[in-house]
């Protein structure tokens, strides 16, 4: 549970006038990050000290076409390694997702929907079951050294 108490940095003039402070309960949790695709194996991996970067694969950013060393020249990447993930399949037939609709979104967004889902299922709940009325997700990319991913932290509510 967190509560308004949990944030003293705010300070308790901050909220006055603000909405009463509800309690939450952060009750299912996913991640699928490079080397790590659920939170089981992100754990074991900072617990391990494990750093997953890599040299780039040539099917995500082609080095004869965009690398160069010197960072002043335009339209280039002068980085040749990254941290990747590897083996994330969405199955769109199963989201009921049209094949137009799937094959014209950035994979960033559909990631975000299937983790969304899975920390769903992680608290124990189905598409039938989850109470939508009280239940909210909270996706937050990791930044790596000031780089985000291609979609901004977001909540989504029902």
């Amino acid at each position: 549970m967190l509560h308004s108490s949990a944030f003293p940095a705010a300070g308790a003039g901050a909220l006055r006038g603000a909405a009463p402070v509800m309690p939450i309960a952060i009750i299912g949790l996913w991640c699928w990050y490079p080397g790590a695709p659920d939170p089981r194996s992100l754990w074991e991996s900072v617990l391990a000290r494990r750093r997953e970067f890599r040299r780039i694969p040539d099917v995500r950013l082609p080095s004869g076409d965009y690398h160069h060393p010197d960072p002043s020249v335009a339209d280039k990447s002068y980085g040749q390694t990254a941290a990747v993930i590897d083996g994330f399949r969405f199955d769109w037939a199963a989201h009921r997702i049209p094949r137009r609709t799937y094959d014209a979104t950035d994979i960033a967004q559909w990631l975000a929907l299937d983790v969304a889902a899975r920390a769903i299922a992680d608290a124990g709940f189905t598409s039938d079951t989850l109470p939508r009325e009280r239940t909210g997700v909270v996706l937050v990319p990791f930044p790596s050294d000031g780089v985000t991913t291609s979609f901004p932290p977001f909540a989504w509510q029902e």
